[in-house]
């Protein structure tokens, strides 16, 4: 079984999360970076797991 995992990046002008749960995947698309990072910490509270901001957004 996979680890569940959270995480955060911004691709085409949009904020997506990751969500990864065992061996499933899912993908949510927010405009808005700061719901983006509250839905992610949510779902990381919900799994049990630290949510991770991607290496390129976390330059801005």
């Amino acid at each position: 079984m996979s680890a569940n995992s959270v995480r955060v990046f911004e691709r085409d002008g949009k904020w997506i999360v990751v969500i990864t749960e065992g061996d499933e995947c899912t993908e949510r698309e927010f405009l808005n970076e700061e719901f983006a990072q509250n839905y992610a910490a949510g779902q990381a509270l919900r799994l049990h797991a630290m949510p991770e901001k991607s290496p390129i957004s976390a330059k801005r």
